[in-house]
């Protein structure tokens, strides 16, 4: 119980000092201020992919005319704790998706090349490789998680490990894809 009271506290002072630090960085211009602010049902969908022994990238996704701005995230990593370890955890902070440009010969509406209504988070150098992890992305402003869940990371890179392989891919508005599990 202390500990976890203990724990809690680290993460307000962490979660404090990164938006400090990130309230030094913002440009000298006056951005529009939002009539209303980030809600929790904003965030509609969150999945993670890009993982190593020590990254994981994580994406979400906001409801259309979101309010929300990169400063109104932030996602902790709790790795699972071996013997004699102390509470300890990983702080990402969000940033918008870029759009991207259209290809050689592709033609895309103005509107394909908007930033998209996403927000990536990335953990580029977790403290343990091969150990289970548990996520929370929160709302800053309330502390509320939105988002929960567990991550494993795999063994250091050159190490033999058992893995599976999933893929997705996108299809015409007018396929009928189907899936298959093996």
């Amino acid at each position: 119980m202390i500990w976890n009271a203990k724990l809690r506290m680290k993460q307000r002072l962490a979660t404090l000092l990164l938006v400090l630090a990130a309230s030094c960085v913002v440009p000298p211009v006056y951005p529009q201020v939002s009539e209303t602010l980030c809600q929790p049902d904003d965030v509609l969908w969150l999945w993670s992919g890009a993982l190593t022994s020590r990254s994981i990238t994580f994406k979400f996704g906001l409801r259309e005319g979101y309010t929300c701005s990169d400063l109104d995230f932030v996602l902790y990593a709790f790795p699972e704790l071996g013997e004699g370890e102390r509470p300890h955890s990983a702080i990402a902070t969000c940033s918008n998706v870029d759009g991207g440009v259209p290809g050689v010969g592709e033609n895309l509406s103005p509107a394909a090349l908007d930033t998209p209504s996403v927000k990536q988070c990335e953990f580029t150098d977790l403290p343990h490789s091969n150990r289970k992890y548990r996520y929370e992305l929160t709302l800053l402003r309330t502390g509320e998680v939105l988002k929960s869940g567990n991550f494993q990371t795999p063994v250091a890179e050159g190490e033999p490990f058992n893995y599976r392989i999933a893929f997705a891919s996108c299809a015409d508005e007018d396929s009928d894809p189907k899936v298959k599990f093996r």
